[in-house]
């Protein structure tokens, strides 16, 4: 099935116990969602650190993550920050901060 939308894994990284890693290794996937309509995921990033937001998009899509992250702004700094990113980059990994969300909009 082709994917529409966008779809996010959230998942710890390094080797399981050992902490924050810089490389994404993922192991123990904790959550994923599929939305095919711009918005936030539902879920969170889990506390305890240590864990990324793997993302695919189907088509040029802005994302930004954070607590309240606003993917349709048009500057931001930081982590507040939108990036964009294509179906031919993809996948991609963000570290993200317990309790981070990810949002999106068509670019």
């Amino acid at each position: 099935m082709a994917l529409t939308g966008v779809h996010v894994l959230c998942a710890g990284t390094g080797a399981p116990g050992s902490g924050f890693y810089p490389q994404a290794l993922l192991y123990a996937p904790q959550w994923s969602e599929t939305m095919t309509a711009a918005g936030t995921t539902a879920r969170a990033a889990p506390n305890g650190g240590g864990y990324v937001f793997r993302v695919m998009v189907s088509a040029a899509t802005y994302i930004a993550t954070g607590a309240n992250p606003d993917a349709s702004q048009t500057s931001g700094t930081g982590a507040a920050a939108r990036e964009l990113i294509t179906p031919e980059v993809c996948p991609v990994d963000r570290y993200v901060m317990p309790g981070d969300k990810l949002a999106w909009v068509l670019a």
